[in-house]
């Protein structure tokens, strides 16, 4: 029973590791002029957009 404990956390591992790759933006910094800022960290990227629906 340990071992099969054993092997399933280190199978959960791998799949950590990659959740933990893609970073969610953090929360939006609203500012008093109405304007919202979105801290997010992707360093690869070239570009980046937001949409939303109102």
């Amino acid at each position: 029973v340990r071992n099969s404990l054993v092997l399933l956390l280190l199978s959960l591992l791998p799949s950590t590791g990659l959740a933990q790759m893609i970073s969610p933006a953090l929360s939006p910094i609203v500012h008093g002029d109405r304007s919202i800022t979105f801290a997010l960290q992707a360093p690869e990227a070239d570009s980046v957009k937001v949409t939303t629906k109102l």
